[in-house]
């Protein structure tokens, strides 16, 4: 084979690799060009989703505030409504379950209320406000023992949580427990002056200790803050030692 062909052919096979080196560029540039559009076709896919999960959240926030707002009013068939409408769209919603426990205590349904309060605490378990009303509504049914545990639950959660604290105090007053009582009726009242049921069950459990002098303390700070102590207890307390600072 001459020179001359040599080169013709060394030429004809560069141009040939060329040819097919160019061929696959272009498929990969071209490849590279429909997985951009496949990504940026997930990612307003998967954008339209996030957006519309966070529509419903915040129409589900609004539900639940609206919601509040009922069950404050006593409109409790609204209430109870108004919950199911968001578990149709958010059947994980441990704050619907615990409204609707909330509207079934309300209702005076308080079996009813702890099916709702078990599903919520399911669902998400460190609910403070669930565990309060759980306990309450265990109390509420002479269920002390058993309340005792989510009174505790809800002050580990939020220390500075006057409610739970009176009604720890108040399970622990009906269980006889009066020095542990005192203990957590008188964190509720340093945390809440205002804290009307502390007091009362404060000054119960004072008067079961036998401690009547401070009991009148206690009678005397539920007076300067404008709070109501039961007459039955005052009388009793009267009958075991008098009032120093009568009204």
């Amino acid at each position: 084979m001459s020179r001359k062909i040599k080169t013709i052919w060394v030429c004809c096979c560069f141009l040939i690799f060329i040819g097919f080196a160019a061929l696959s560029v272009m498929d990969q540039i071209q490849f590279s060009h429909v997985k951009k559009a496949e990504m940026r076709q997930r990612h307003m896919e998967e954008k339209k989703k996030a957006e519309k999960v966070l529509s419903k959240k915040i129409a589900s926030d609004k539900k639940l505030r609206r919601l509040a707002e009922l069950s404050a009013l006593g409109k409790y068939d609204e209430a109870e409504a108004e919950a199911k409408k968001i578990l149709q769209n958010f059947p994980d919603s441990a704050e619907a379950y615990t409204w609707l426990g909330i509207v079934a205590v309300k209702r005076g349904q308080k079996i009813e209320a702890l099916d709702y309060f078990l599903k919520s605490s399911e669902l998400e378990s460190g609910r403070e406000q669930n565990l309060v009303y759980w306990g309450l509504t265990l109390t509420m049914l002479e269920r002390y023992e058993e309340a005792l545990p989510k009174y505790a639950a809800a002050v580990k959660i939020d220390p500075l949580n006057s409610n739970a604290l009176a009604y720890w105090g108040a399970s622990l007053n009906q269980l006889g427990k009066y020095s542990e009582a005192v203990l957590k009726l008188e964190e509720a009242v340093a945390l809440n002056k205002f804290n009307e049921a502390a007091y009362g069950n404060l000054v119960d459990a004072l008067y079961h200790s036998r401690e009547y002098q401070r009991a009148w303390k206690a009678v005397a700070r539920a007076r300067r803050n404008k709070m109501k102590i039961q007459e039955n207890s005052l009388d009793r307390l009267r009958n075991a030692m008098p009032d120093p600072n009568p009204e």
